[in-house]
């Protein structure tokens, strides 16, 4: 059982606070401070030491931001000279705080009271996190926002920029196995992306939206997902996940048992703390919160030396759990593993008794052929016997199996999934489970009439590779007693897609690259692929394959996009991937670059009618940005007027002219609610443009992953030059050629 936390210290704020919206710091370089959003747009910062040190100044005030906050960070990010804030930066151990709202960011210098710098941010400050990347000498302020990830130094210079998947949901910044710093992302499109610099590393797909991330060992780390559930990656590797019925607030790793290794620390919307091994998931400590956790964080924040998990809640509290004595944390450590492993053994001999049970009772319930008077042999029951091998109908044969197939079809627009036996045993029902195909995770399919073949259909959304876990109960049509049957099956990436002959075939779009790959190894990958029978391609009829070239014609089943694969020997060996989708190519590119092995890919692509698409969406963004100019300039001239009436309206109340005071309240009347309409015209202009500017950051990256490697981050930096520019054709030229005119 694991064991109940006991905290060190109890702290109450006396103020709510909003999840997810706190962070520690050592604002004076010494003593550690918490700061935490309240509702009021308003940061609450908790100073328990400075009091010791500074006669008259109180233990929490209040610093006021007149913005709507989204996110809250620290870090010492001051630079030792200010002419160099590139390559010369020391470390003052004084932490600046990062306040992120919808349109900004803000880095604060809380010891002075001062802005160092204030920065807009179009894209929004969805996330933040303070870093050092490794082709950077100098530590970041790192910003998730709409599609996208910026970095800024010191001085509010934009220092590193990149495209993700979606709206970044979660930062966080971990060391790898060389001692590198790498970024790890979550975004909305429930992907888990880990960047080197501007270089993808790997990529996760997860079942939902990420909503925390955290560093473990060099090589692990921990997840949590808005349905609640949390785990462990070993890279692209999940170690272990559980699921609750609770949403993961936040997420911190710390070695609270002292065996050396952090564990995973959650915070759950009950109140619920729980602290699990990185390598299982077994539960070693748990406490329960008056409400729920707003932040989980590390800190030294008693000063005695010793690091704690300093957990608040929404309704202000903050408690302090410290590792506990030497010999008790060597107890807890050998205590927790040996827990873990009776565990393992426990579930596993639970596991066999129900089985043993399962075959007895299926035994038991045979009844006994007897012998009557003559020597023949009667059965108390007709079904008992078999009629052609006098075994007893409620054990199947032992040679019994389950096969798994599965093949596109145009009649569902999915993929069907046949299971099927090797005898006149029937499957009864199936059980399919996988988190990513199966909104509950899994799938039940029980149908009307039992057969010895089993049809699903089933729907897949993303060209992603799935593995299926199949649980079938297979038995005989009479029988009371089955078998249950466990096997898995892997679809393929594009398991949509159908041959076809590629004359039939028009796609507008395409892209081209060069490669020195054989023939032969392309097909390999095909047949990897593409779920489609093996033999089809062999037969000549819809792939035309020599020595040196391959012509293939696909046909998704799901939505109807044309695919052409042809492989040809212009200038050495040219590969020619013909569609009408940018983000289907990318996904072909990115599978075929990563069974390849290949570093390093350029390529040249035309796709007129995504283009054609982008091109207005780029003059969206343009006209979006002359009417927030024009609309900020006409409230700050209304701005002006109103500051007038309200003195003539003050001087006029004092001198006691009524009929002036009403006029001039009355126009202030007035001009507030043009004001009012004006502002929510600026907001439904600024949704406007983070829609448009989502657009321009997801045409970047389906750009990019056309490309692999040194080019890919080429089309990354010049499209981001481009935009600064407002160069709208040479970013058009470096989406299709890779490089800027």
């Amino acid at each position: 059982m694991p064991s109940g936390l006991v905290p060190s210290f109890r702290i109450n704020l006396g103020n709510a606070v909003l999840p997810g919206l706190v962070t520690i710091g050592r604002f004076d370089g010494e003593h550690p401070s918490l700061v935490a959003a309240t509702s009021a747009s308003h940061l609450l910062l908790h100073s328990p030491h400075t009091r010791q040190t500074r006669q008259g100044e109180q233990e929490t005030r209040t610093i006021n931001i007149n913005r709507n906050i989204t996110a809250v960070a620290c870090g010492d990010m001051e630079v030792a000279s200010s002419g160099s804030s590139s390559s010369s930066s020391s470390s003052s151990g004084r932490d600046l705080l990062l306040i992120g709202s919808a349109t900004s960011l803000q880095c604060y210098d809380v010891e002075v009271n001062r802005d160092v710098f204030f920065k807009e941010v179009p894209d929004g400050v969805r996330s933040l996190c303070y870093g050092r990347l490794p082709h950077l000498s100098v530590p970041l302020a790192l910003v998730g926002g709409n599609c996208s990830l910026q970095g800024f130094n010191s001085e509010g210079q934009e220092s590193f920029w990149t495209v993700t998947g979606d709206n970044v949901s979660a930062m966080c910044m971990r060391e790898n196995k060389e001692g590198k710093q790498e970024l790890l992302v979550g975004s909305e499109d429930f992907e888990i992306r880990c960047f080197a610099s501007e270089e993808v590393m790997f990529e996760v797909s997860e079942s939902d939206i990420v909503s925390g991330l955290t560093g473990l060992t060099p090589s692990t780390y921990g997840y949590a997902l808005a349905n609640g559930t949390v785990g462990v990656y070993q890279d692209r590797v999940r170690v272990w996940h559980a699921k609750s019925k609770h949403t993961c607030e936040s997420l911190t790793s710390f070695d609270l048992n002292q065996d050396g290794v952090p564990e995973l620390i959650t915070g759950w919307s009950s109140g619920r703390m729980e602290v699990r091994l990185d390598t299982s998931g077994f539960l070693v400590y748990k406490d329960k919160l008056n409400a729920s956790v707003a932040k989980l964080m590390t800190a030294d924040y008693r000063m005695d030396g010793r690091m704690q998990i300093v957990a608040v809640t929404t309704d202000g509290e903050v408690r302090g759990y410290a590792p506990p004595e030497a010999e008790q944390a060597d107890t807890n450590a050998d205590l927790g593993v040996q827990e873990a492993q009776l565990k393992e053994l426990y579930e596993k001999r639970n596991a066999l008794l129900a089985e043993l049970r399962g075959l007895e009772k299926n035994v038991g319930g045979i009844k006994q052929p007897t012998k009557g008077p003559h020597g023949h042999t009667h059965a108390h029951d007709p079904n008992a016997m078999t009629s052609s091998h006098s075994a007893p109908v409620g054990l199947i044969p032992t040679n019994t199996k389950l096969s798994v197939t599965s093949k596109p079809n145009k009649t569902t627009g999915g993929i069907i999934l046949t299971l099927s036996t090797n005898n006149d045993t029937h499957i009864k029902l199936a059980i399919l489970l996988n988190e990513h195909l199966f909104a509950d995770g899994s799938l039940l399919h029980h149908p009307k009439q039992t057969a010895p073949t089993l049809a699903i259909p089933l729907k897949i959304e993303k060209n992603q590779q799935t593995e299926l876990l199949i649980k079938a109960v297979v038995g005989h049509r009479a029988s009371t007693q089955d078998h249950v049957f466990e096997v898995t099956h892997t679809l393929p990436r594009f398991a949509q897609f159908i041959y076809t002959k590629p004359k039939e075939l028009a796609p507008r779009g395409q892209v081209s690259f060069h490669t020195s790959e054989r023939v032969n190894r392309v097909v390999l990958w095909i047949n990897q692929s593409f779920a489609a029978d093996p033999s089809a391609p062999m037969s000549g009829i819809h792939l035309s394959v020599t020595s040196d070239s391959l012509h293939a014609g696909f046909l998704s089943v799901g939505d109807g996009h044309p695919l052409i694969i042809r492989m040809g020997p212009e200038n050495g060996g040219t590969l020619t991937i013909r569609c009408d989708s940018m983000e289907l190519a990318g996904d072909i590119i990115q599978d075929l670059g990563r069974y390849l092995a290949l570093t390093n890919l350029d390529s040249t692509a035309d796709f007129p009618d995504e283009m054609g698409q982008f091109e207005q969406v780029l003059a969206k963004v343009e006209e979006y940005n002359a009417q927030r100019l024009k609309m900020s300039a006409d409230i700050a001239d209304t701005s002006n007027v109103i500051k007038t009436l309200v003195i003539k309206a003050e001087d006029a109340r004092i001198l006691n002219d009524v009929e002036n005071m009403t006029k001039y309240y009355s126009q202030l009347h007035q001009l507030n609610r043009e004001m009012v309409g004006e502002y929510r015209k600026r907001a439904h202009n600024h949704a406007d443009l983070l829609a448009s500017l989502k657009e321009v950051n997801h045409m970047i990256q389906r750009a990019a992953r056309l490309r692999l490697g040194e080019a890919k981050q080429r089309v990354v930096q010049a499209c981001r030059m481009a935009i600064k520019q407002n160069n709208t054709k040479n970013l058009m030229h470096i989406i299709k050629l890779g490089h800027a005119a």
